[in-house]
């Protein structure tokens, strides 16, 4: 990644970076990112702050891995994907006004996962609204009656 921001810098095209949505490199491992995991975040090299930093106000992470739990066996672990880098990832996306950090086998949630949908039109990048509806019905609706 470093690469190719640097080339692309070389080049003066900088413009070419700008992203809305990002899909998060090797399963949100911190690899793509820093030499380094950190404690509680993963402090990214330069060149890569340099294009997390170039995402638009709204844009998505997306991050294609099992669920990121931060507890203590999340913060041990070796292999990715890690909260340390989520925790970047997630710096980042408020830095840029971003709207949503998600996690392909987190959503609408972890027991039952669906794709994740986005629509592109005059507008921009939005989710679909299957998801976001999905969620919604999930965490507002009542549980039915036994008996």
């Amino acid at each position: 990644m470093q690469d190719i921001v640097q080339t692309t810098k070389d080049h003066g095209n900088m413009d070419r970076l700008a992203w809305d949505l990002y899909n998060i490199p090797h399963h949100c491992s911190y690899l793509a990112l820093s030499d380094e995991k950190g404690d509680t975040e993963t402090t990214p090299k330069p060149l890569i702050k340099e294009l997390l930093e170039q995402g638009g106000e709204g844009a998505y992470l997306v991050s294609t891995s099992a669920p990121i739990h931060d507890t203590k066996e999340g913060r041990e672990q070796q292999q990715p994907p890690l909260i340390q880098a989520k925790k970047c990832y997630e710096r980042y996306l408020r830095e840029i006004d971003g709207a949503r950090f998600l996690v392909t086998m987190e959503e609408p949630n972890a027991t039952s996962p669906d794709s994740i949908e986005f629509k592109i039109d005059g507008a921009g990048l939005s989710l679909d609204k299957k998801l976001i509806s999905a969620a919604a019905v999930i965490t507002s609706s009542r549980a039915p009656r036994a008996g």
